[in-house]
């Protein structure tokens, strides 16, 4: 669970650097592909991860 939430703390703080809808679109699947991974109890967090990274896509658009 640490190296789950070690990794959505990364994404969070680089969002601001993703200058390309690609590069947020690569993240994006790695977080979703999390999702299906994780117990139910961490979803809510990669579900708020994912809502981040769907607001950098659209701020990109």
């Amino acid at each position: 669970m640490t190296n789950t939430i070690n990794f959505l703390n990364d994404i969070l703080q680089k969002i601001d650097t993703l200058d390309t809808r690609e590069a947020v679109h690569r993240q994006l699947d790695k977080v979703e592909f999390l999702y299906d991974a994780v117990d139910p109890e961490m979803q809510e967090l990669v579900d708020q991860v994912i809502t981040r990274l769907n607001d950098r896509l659209q701020s990109l658009a």
